[in-house]
C-alpha cells in the first residue's frame, strides 16, 4: 500500500507522563501514517502537534489545502 510516516512540524512528542525533571517520560506515541501516492500530490499538507488539552496526550491535527471547494447544491429534502 505505500505507506509513509508523516513528520509533524513543530514537534516530536504527543504523550508525555506529567512528571518534572528526570523522571519525565516523553513518546510519540500518535501518527498520521498517509499512502505515498498522496505524498506527492500537489496538495499543501500541514501535520501539527497542539498543546495539551488536559490529557497526557496531545491532539494531533491534518490539515490539507487544495482539495477542492464543495459544490454548492441546495439542501433538498424529501419527504418519502
Amino acid at each position: 500500500m505505500k505507506l509513509v510516516e508523516a513528520n509533524t512540524s513543530n514537534g516530536l512528542f504527543t504523550w508525555n507522563n506529567k512528571r518534572g525533571g528526570e523522571s519525565q517520560v516523553a513518546s510519540k506515541l500518535d501518527r498520521f501514517i498517509i499512502s505515498d501516492d498522496l505524498m506527492l500530490t500537489d496538495k499543501e499538507m500541514t501535520m501539527r502537534i497542539l498543546p495539551f488539552g488536559g490529557s497526557d496526550h496531545c491532539p494531533v491535527q491534518l490539515e490539507v489545502q487544495g482539495i477542492g471547494t464543495p459544490k454548492n447544491r441546495p439542501f433538498i429534502f424529501e419527504n418519502i
